[in-house]
């Protein structure tokens, strides 16, 4: 990763061969993920809770409910790409500050932009995330097309938002206040 950041970064570097070196890095990473991830589980979409990572960094949950930590937000967005693309951000901060944890779901498949059908559950937050998410963000690139419903308690239930929404920098601010309140959500 080193390596690109720092050839792409001299001035020599073509946009395409830079661009080249960036979807190398984000490939390395991706394919490092897969040995450091936990073992996804077949019931649910989430990971089970006797393989689940703990909160701090920057958390991926892949399409098959892998998971990994990576340095920097940027670096679990560019292999949640790489994988399938990355659709929604968590941030255990306010304003979308990723100096704190952030965890990053991938997914196999864009949203449609309408509300039915619901195209992606996620029962439960990995173990340190329940109740952690102060700031979200579907707006990602690529555009995955996701808003997001977040619910309260594991399993879809407990009002917490209460609406579709695509971003919110402070989770206090929608209807029931959600601010460290998220158990589960889904997005179409």
């Amino acid at each position: 990763m080193l390596l690109a950041v720092t050839a792409c970064g001299t001035g020599g570097s073509t946009r395409l061969s830079c661009s080249v070196l960036k979807f190398g890095a984000a490939m390395l990473l991706a394919f490092a993920g897969l040995f450091l991830t936990g073992s996804p589980s077949a019931a649910e979409e989430s990971p089970t809770a006797a393989k689940q990572p703990t909160a701090g960094g920057h958390l991926l949950v892949y399409p098959n409910r892998t998971w990994a930590t990576f340095p920097s937000l940027q670096a679990a967005i560019d292999a949640g790409n790489v994988a399938g693309i990355s659709a929604v951000v968590f941030y255990d901060k306010y304003n979308y500050d990723s100096t704190g944890a952030t965890l990053t779901y991938s997914v196999s498949q864009r949203c449609t932009g309408s509300i039915l059908p619901i195209e992606h559950r996620f029962p439960n937050f990995p173990n340190g995330w329940n109740d952690k998410a102060s700031s979200v963000s579907t707006r990602l690139s690529p555009y995955a097309g996701c808003n997001v419903w977040m619910s309260a308690d594991e399993g879809y239930e407990g009002e917490c938002g209460n609406k579709w929404i695509d971003k919110h920098w402070d989770l206090n601010q929608v209807p029931y206040g959600c601010d460290n309140k998220a158990s589960s959500f889904e997005m179409s």
